[in-house]
């Protein structure tokens, strides 16, 4: 399982917020960690999602906007690669966000999913279960989340919040 986090907004200062995210990396993580958020200049908004193997929080000071998601990736499905880790930007048919997902997929719903994806000529930047449900949500809509296992954590452009799918319950913050 990897770990998550949703950041509004903070008060604490660079160092003490890299110390909060280093800790989830080290409970359980490790495989990759990622930082996302819709950067705003005027009334210009784009999106910006950082991987690594380690996200120096310090080193982005005064460049992270909030709110925006950390995730520390345990691999499950696809290689420890950047290319796998989390989150994603996702700029489908009828979505536009960055998301981050805890969990593992069903196989047979992930291959359902990804050679549905492929038939269509959908590309994929790595392997993962995460990708494969994000990028079919970008294209179907985020209803299709509710559906699914895991936890997934998403950034939408229009919005300053984040929108949190659990399968049993979707949480607005």
């Amino acid at each position: 399982m990897c770990r998550l986090a949703f950041v509004p907004k903070t008060v604490l200062k660079p160092k003490e917020l890299k110390a909060i995210l280093k800790e989830l990396e080290e409970s359980f993580g490790g495989h990759g960690n990622g930082i996302g958020y819709w950067k705003r200049t005027g009334k210009k908004v784009e999106p910006f999602v950082a991987k690594s193997d380690n996200v120096e929080i310090g080193e982005l000071k005064g460049k992270v906007q909030f709110p925006f998601i950390f995730h520390t990736r345990f691999a499950s499905y696809g290689y420890k690669s950047r290319e796998n880790t989390h989150p994603f930007y996702v700029r489908g048919s009828k979505e536009e966000f960055i998301g981050a997902h805890n969990g593992t997929l069903n196989k047979d719903v992930f291959a359902a999913l990804y050679w549905q994806l492929r038939w269509h000529g959908i590309k994929l930047e790595g392997d993962t279960d995460s990708e494969v449900v994000f990028r079919t949500a970008g294209e179907l809509g985020l209803d299709v989340l509710e559906e699914l296992s895991g936890v997934f954590l998403v950034l939408k452009k229009s919005k300053n919040e984040a929108i949190v799918y659990n399968n049993s319950c979707l949480l607005y913050t």
